[in-house]
């Protein structure tokens, strides 16, 4: 157990980890992570996000700061090991974001980490998150090359995301600073697959110590036709090569499962699936103070931060129906018609 964790953070992870192996519904613990969604604004339009389907439907208001004040946002807060700060759009483009991450400082939460398009940090933001020692910034890069990044996000993204890459890394080098340890994630698909041993190559050079890989979630025709599902042969085959010029050079490659089969690491086949653990240590609120157990399990609240208290949300109807569910049949029916890219594969390789 990591020994920068209080005793109250420490006893809790252990009596999670209990309460999820023996699969209960109502739970003594706290969440172990949390994360804040306070923001849907946005200033990109990519080819494979979800706003391109439900735009309209997003909530227009940020979040207000009095939603800290609540009991539910205080208890969830008070063992959690790491909070996750993002949005549904851009996080940098939310104003009140240094309030929010002094916060989570404040309240000892140990790990926080974003994760951003890269083109809306200011040079006055990177001086206060390099200052604030936050621990890891994720920028979503999907390829290697301005040309492949550009057709999925927009002009000039690609060269903005790297040249704020660059003044962060700058940044800690002046004032000989570890943190923020900065992550390349990449959604893979038929436009970029084939530069992702390119990216592992740049990410060498910008200091980024992992890269993580994820599916396309299939929100539309549009989408679903650009999946690796439709190349399985060509994701595993670029997987392998990437694995090895990774290992190679140190860099950490997190991927989804093989295709065919598992790799020399922690990746089993896909047809062994562990139990999800999100309903057992994840509490997500959005700017509405609407709470879900998943950023992927959208639609009807399991409860909210302003109307009740955090046992009555982390222990309610919702969350207790879930958990039995999932200890049950792995996966809930409502994961199985979520964009959940494991629950789709799951669904791919059971033909349900």
């Amino acid at each position: 157990m990591p020994d920068y964790l209080g005793s109250d953070r420490r006893r809790n992870i252990l009596l999670n980890e209990s309460e999820l192996k023996h699969g209960f519904s109502v739970l003594k613990s706290f969440p172990v992570n949390v994360q804040f969604s306070p923001t849907e604004r946005c200033n990109l339009s990519c080819i494979h996000c979800y706003r391109r389907k439900w735009g309209k439907t997003l909530y227009r208001e940020d979040m207000s700061l009095e939603i800290l004040n609540t009991d539910a946002i205080q208890m969830s807060v008070s063992r959690a090991v790491s909070a996750w700060i993002v949005s549904g759009g851009e996080i940098f483009l939310y104003k009140k974001l240094k309030s929010l991450i002094d916060f989570f400082k404040k309240n000892k939460v140990n790990h926080l980490n974003t994760i951003t398009n890269g083109t809306a940090i200011t040079e006055k933001m990177i001086n206060y998150l390099v200052e604030k020692k936050f621990d890891e910034i994720k920028f979503s890069i999907d390829g290697a090359t301005a040309k492949t990044v550009n057709l999925i996000r927009g002009r000039r993204v690609f060269e903005r995301a790297i040249q704020t890459i660059r003044l962060i890394n700058l940044k800690k080098e002046k004032q000989h600073r570890f943190f923020p340890r900065l992550i390349i994630t990449m959604v893979i698909m038929k436009n970029n697959y084939f530069e992702l041993p390119k990216l592992l190559s740049l990410s060498k050079k910008l200091h980024i110590y992992r890269v993580e890989v994820h599916h396309l979630q299939q929100l539309n025709d549009e989408t679903s036709s650009l999946s690796m599902y439709n190349l399985q042969k060509d994701y595993d085959e670029i997987i392998k090569k990437s694995l090895k010029y990774a290992e190679k050079n140190k860099i950490i490659l997190i991927h989804p499962p093989l295709f065919k089969g598992s790799v020399n690491q922690s990746n089993t086949d896909i047809e062994n699936y562990e139990r999800c653990s999100q309903p057992w240590n994840f509490f997500l609120i959005n700017q509405i103070g609407d709470v879900y157990p998943c950023c992927y399990l959208w639609g009807k609240p399991f409860g909210n931060v302003y109307k009740s208290s955090f046992q009555e949300i982390w222990n309610g109807k919702e969350f207790t129906n879930l958990r039995k569910n999932i200890t049950k049949n792995i996966f809930a029916p409502t994961c199985l018609r979520s964009p959940c890219p494991k629950a789709e594969l799951y669904k791919k390789v059971n033909n349900l």
